[in-house]
């Protein structure tokens, strides 16, 4: 019985470390069970009805739940990693910006909102005990708009850790290193959650030289200048972010306060330092005397150089509160100021007047010294502040289910200032000020129970009203339909018609002038170096939106866990937002003022900033499986279990030393543990009686585990996108630009056709194994010279990593390698470029491979060490245990 309990004791060490249960396999086996997870899948099966500790609202189940071990399989460290890992189950074909335009997925903690992403954006994985993963409708719920899929973390009731990774990467082509380091701290203990973060990242720059980009000489007295070691493909970069949080219960209600501060900042080069002169035909340096003449010279110095540098400073609050009614308040003030400077290049002014006054002292063939270079400079400063309010619950019963009802409300005030200087010469300022009132209601009315004839229906209707004091009042409405046939067969369908504004940025960003641009040219189907122009336009418009999605979810009768989803949107927008991807003819023709060319129709320079097209139309199908299963873990030897006994009959000790001196002068010695009776021995040894199952979660080490699946975890996840159109018409009378085929969308080329987003992972033992695919298909743009291809493209990624706390005897042997993970990273492991050809065969110089992927392979070794205080495990061992 004494080693039972030791097991017991060591099983439940391991879990504390890295939620694993692989120290006492043999003892897990027998762990007890959670019913509400484990309960039989069959559609006969007695249905559950308590809902798992933490989950979300409402009458729409999560497409997918991981537990600890699938959170531990994907190799990810922090919630921002382990997102990066589950994109193609979290992503989403709706809202702005196309596929995946919905951007981050909206997070809950336990079924509440969150005061913002940086709450939970550095929690290790180790706290997480469960993950769901739901559609975008059930954002609607929360007051959001169904753009976003919603990705709801539950935590451990009680966690102790301090993290500390180091990671370096380098790229093996040479050129690019950097490296980063992680300070994190979390303590959760009866409600209470406390979170440190410090993280540092510095990358250096990759220049032209670095790489196989084709040489382009500069005319200059008296060589030509090879551009290349001027102009960097990739900046050096420095990012610090600093992140403190902390939650607590307030009776039934619980309090969230966070702290954020960021600084990023850039240096890149784009051009040679080349000083021109005009040399007077009068002057003693013309050549040949008498005749005028001009001179290109490289001058000593540094390469133009353009530097960025952004701060941002952000505190946040949540206050949630329960009963019959769930409400939330969040708000948030956020203050973010940037700054970039810009070379302009040598200033000859004062040398070109020495020259025109025929001063011999101003050799133009001589030593050159100019001073430092005169600069563009822009400023930009944002302060954002905003309160939002969540109320929802049940209006009554149908004889289906409760009647939800969701309001929100939320006020925001935004200012954005911006300031800046061109060729010395003040750009006009901008101080944009924007207040915002908006109002939501949502409504969920069951109609049929899961016991009709046709399963579980619902319906769902939403409503928003916003008011902006610089664009006035917008409305938008959206209706849903959520029908569950059998508890592993679901479809959803919804329609929202949505109003949107453009963002303070796009109207009023600083415009900067970045000179020297490679530039494709479709309309001349040429390479040329343009002054790009960037930033905002305050003629910009609102755009209409409407969105029509059809969507199922299949759990497959299969012994292992298999899932089949698909989802088809069709969007149509009104006066939707773009900017130039390219100098396309069609563009030029729509936007003539846009573009600007000399006298000889080369374009020397191009407006990028946003325009407002006629309408645009989208249709896509996304659809995608999901295949995972256990793996039976090795359980550890005789020998590891020995040593790991007489450990923990160690610690025993010590901790019985300790309260022996802890304990006051004059009394006995601590009461020994009471033997237990021969009966509960027995049933101890036993377990539970057949048939019966203890519940999971509060007592024991089953807590740890989430499910209480044992075992590793094997898996892949792939998604297939097919869009199979995206039209834009850019004014009224003019031709459709059909992305799919001939117009350019970026720098990629066209809307591809296909798209594939693949995982593969294996994780047991403690070694672990994640592989990233992703795959578009070939896309071609038409240009002056003819057609050019983009070839379809394919990149793999590969993590490895080692759990050193899953290996017994090697911890056993050296206690200082607890909670310790070493992993292996190749990014791009078959070093693949895409490859741009021109009718003729031959590279478009703006398409060179080095310009559209110019890190190529790289390879990142990182180290963490999670520890967990001695005092910490000791105490969850003791309540686990209950002794």
């Amino acid at each position: 019985m004494r080693h039972a309990r030791l097991l017991t004791a060591a099983s439940s060490f391991a879990l504390l470390l890295h939620g694993a249960p692989a120290l006492a396999q043999d003892a897990a086996t027998r762990m007890p069970q959670d019913d509400a997870f484990e309960a039989d899948d069959s559609d006969d099966a007695a249905i559950v009805v308590t809902a798992p500790r933490g989950s979300v609202a409402g009458d729409i189940p999560p497409e997918e739940v991981l537990d600890s071990r699938d959170i531990l399989a994907t190799g990810a460290t922090s919630v921002a990693e382990l997102l990066d890992a589950l994109s193609p189950q979290i992503g989403s074909g709706r809202g702005r910006g196309g596929r995946g335009g919905g951007g981050r997925p909206i997070i809950l903690i336990e079924g509440k909102r969150v005061s913002g992403w940086r709450e939970l954006r550095d929690l290790p994985t180790e706290a997480i005990e469960r993950v769901d993963i739901l559609p975008e409708e059930v954002a609607v719920q929360y007051g959001y708009a169904a753009d976003q899929r919603v990705v709801n973390f539950v935590l451990r009731e009680a966690f102790n850790s301090t993290g500390i990774e180091l990671e370096g990467e380098f790229a093996t082509r040479g050129g690019r290193m950097g490296g980063e380091i992680e300070l994190d701290r979390l303590m959760i203990r009866n409600g209470t959650r406390t979170t440190f973060a410090f993280e540092a990242e510095a990358k250096s720059a990759l220049t032209e030289d670095e790489r196989d980009v084709l040489i382009q000489p500069v005319e200059a007295f008296p060589d030509p200048v090879d551009p290349r070691p001027y102009r960097t493909l990739l900046p050096a970069t420095e990012d610090y972010q600093l992140n403190v949080s902390h939650s607590r219960p307030l009776g039934e209600k619980s309090l969230t306060a966070t702290l954020g501060l960021d600084q990023s900042t850039s240096r890149s080069r784009f051009g040679a330092p080349i000083a021109s002169f005009d040399i007077p035909a009068a002057s003693p340096f013309a050549d040949p005397p008498g005749e005028e003449g001009e001179v290109s010279r490289l001058v000593a110095g540094d390469a133009l150089g353009r530097s960025r540098r952004s701060r941002t400073a952000e505190l946040a609050t949540a206050l949630n509160g329960g009963g019959d009614w769930r409400w939330s308040t969040t708000g948030s003030i956020n203050v973010a100021n940037s700054r970039t400077r810009s070379d302009r290049g040598p200033d000859v002014d004062a040398f070109q007047l020495g020259l025109d006054a025929l001063d011999p002292s101003f050799d133009p063939f001589g030593s050159l010294t100019l001073g430092d270079y005169p600069q563009d400079i822009s400023r930009s400063r944002s302060v954002r502040g905003e309160v939002d309010g969540l109320v929802s619950g049940q209006l009554g019963e149908t004889g289906a289910g409760p009647i939800g009802l969701s309001l929100r409300s939320q006020l925001t005030w935004s200012n954005f200032q911006s300031e800046g200087t061109t060729f010395g010469i003040a750009d006009p300022d901008s101080d944009l000020t924007r207040r915002r009132l908006l109002g939501r209601a949502t409504i969920d009315l069951p109609v049929l129970d899961r016991d009709s004839a046709i399963g579980q229906l619902s319906f769902n209707a939403n409503g928003v009203a916003e008011s902006l004091s610089d664009f006035g009042e917008l409305f938008s409405y959206g209706a849903g339909v959520n029908w569950r046939p059998t508890r592993k067969l679901s479809f959803l369908a919804s329609f929202d018609r949505e109003e949107g504004s453009p963002s303070l940025t796009q109207l009023g960003e600083a415009r900067v002038v970045e000179p020297l641009v490679s530039f494709f040219d479709f309309t001349n189907g040429e390479t040329v170096l343009v002054d790009a122009i960037t930033g905002g336009n305050p003629d910009l418009v609102a755009d209409t939106r409407e969105v029509l999605k059809i969507s199922g979810n299949w759990q497959l009768p299969t012994k292992d866990d298999l899932r089949l989803t698909a989802e088809y949107i069709t969007e149509r927008i009104d006066n939707p937002i773009g900017s130039f991807p390219a100098a396309s003819a069609a563009l030029e023709a729509a936007f003539p003022d846009r573009f600007f060319r000399d006298g000889d129709g080369t374009l020397v320079g191009v407006d990028l900033t946003p325009v407002n097209y006629a309408r645009q139309s989208r249709d896509s199908l996304r659809w995608g499986l999901s295949w995972g299963k256990t793996l039976e873990t090795k359980p550890p030897s005789a020998e590891t279990r020995a040593k790991l006994r007489e450990r923990f009959r160690q610690m025993r000790q010590e901790r019985q030393r300790e309260r022996a001196q802890q304990q006051p002068q004059g009394e006995g010695p601590p009461t020994p543990p009471q033997p237990q009776a021969e009966g509960q021995q027995q049933a101890e040894r036993e377990g539970p009686p057949q048939g019966q199952q203890r519940r999971r979660g509060g007592r024991g080490p089953g807590g740890f585990i989430g499910r209480g699946r044992n075992g590793g975890r094997l898996g892949v996840n792939i998604f297939h996108t097919v869009n199979f159109s995206n039209e834009v018409e850019i004014a009224e009378g003019l031709p459709l630009l059909d992305y799919l085929d001939g117009e350019a969308v970026g720098r990629f080329g066209g809307t591809p056709r296909h798209e594939i987003e693949a995982r593969a992972f294996r994780y047991n033992n403690g070694l672990g194994l994640r592989l990233s695919a992703d795959w578009r298909s070939a896309t071609t743009v038409d240009s002056a010279a003819g057609p050019i291809r983009f070839d379809d493209y394919a990149k793999f990624d590969l993590r490895l990593w080692y759990n050193l706390a899953e290996k017994p005897g090697l911890i056993a042997d050296n206690p200082w390698m607890r909670g310790m993970r070493v992993r292996v990273g190749i990014d791009n492991i078959f070093d693949a470029r895409p490859k741009v050809t021109a009718a003729d065969g031959s590279v478009p110089f703006t398409y060179q491979p080095a310009y559209l992927e110019p890190e190529g392979r790289t390879i990142s070794l990182s180290i963490r060490k999670l520890i967990v205080p001695r005092r910490f495990i000791r105490d969850e061992i003791r309540r686990r245990t209950g002794r």
